[in-house]
């Protein structure tokens, strides 16, 4: 489980990249970012340098590595959070 401000920021840049409001998130509990959220890849791309703004350790590692298994928001929030050196120890 990712730390809930990680997912937040995530939900915060998903948001931002789809041009919508918060109140337009999906019911689903962790949208996958295709096929609930629709994010296609030149979404994602966007996403990852927005990502890379609030976490500069996320610009030295490559796209591929971000999203590897980042599926869901959740999953996401996790790499992102691993990946920047913030996941407990």
């Amino acid at each position: 489980m990712s730390n809930p401000a990680v997912e937040q920021a995530v939900w915060e840049e998903i948001e931002r990249v789809l041009g919508q409001a918060s109140s337009a998130r999906p019911a689903v509990l962790d949208p996958h970012l295709q096929d609930d959220l629709g994010l296609d890849s030149v979404m994602v791309i966007e996403l990852k340098c927005r990502l890379e703004l609030r976490y500069p350790a996320l610009r030295d590692v490559p796209l591929s590595d971000v999203l590897s298994g980042a599926t869901t928001v959740g999953r996401l929030a996790g790499r992102v959070e691993r990946l920047a050196g913030l996941a407990a120890t």
